[in-house]
């Protein structure tokens, strides 16, 4: 901190707070002048580690293992077994809002589908197979409570808006160091 002669913490005055209210949606994206902070490690640094790393449970085959500088083998799935796992991303199969007949009328009986499911004791399972093809941006955060089962009381809401207002009245110095290490 006295390196870059910056406090720990500091209350923001009223115009950085009326900033923060109105750019609240946006503060992951946005992120003031970070030159004065420098990395702890470097992106060289952390590629010469990354190269050192071996797998000492990891047999291998020598023709192999001269090829590239990183020697950490990635297990993936094979192509059918991917294809496989995400059958219901075929294109045939229609996803909310990502095909181009999708009109209003099916966006408003996609909507009304989602009310009918939300409305009744939600099943788990109806909400998560209703979720799969999309869910309108509107019931997003509805769907996402029930399929986690998640209830948000009025003490939940108001801790959040506690910590909100924390966040708009206070500029802390981590805040800075997260938006320079992303």
């Amino acid at each position: 901190c006295t390196e870059v002669n910056l406090p720990l913490a500091r209350q923001r005055n009223e115009n950085e707070m009326r900033a923060v209210r109105r750019h609240w949606n946006e503060l992951g994206h946005i992120c003031g002048d970070l030159n004065r902070f420098r990395p702890v490690y470097s992106a060289k640094d952390f590629l010469d580690v990354i190269c050192v790393l071996v797998n000492p449970n990891l047999k291998i085959d020598e023709t192999l293992w001269n090829c590239g500088l990183i020697k950490i083998p990635l297990v993936t799935k094979s192509f059918i077994e991917i294809k496989n796992l995400y059958s219901e991303l075929r294109p045939n199969i229609i996803q909310y809002c990502s095909d181009e007949t999708f009109n209003e009328a099916k966006e408003e009986e996609n909507i009304k589908l989602a009310v009918q499911i939300l409305e009744k004791k939600p099943n788990l399972n109806a909400v998560r197979e209703y979720a799969r093809r999309g869910c309108p941006t509107s019931l997003r955060g509805k769907l996402w409570s029930s399929m986690l089962e998640v209830d948000l009381s009025n003490w939940h809401i108001t801790y959040f808006n506690y910590l909100k207002q924390n966040v708009i009245d206070y500029d802390l110095l981590v805040d800075s160091l997260y938006f320079k290490v992303l």
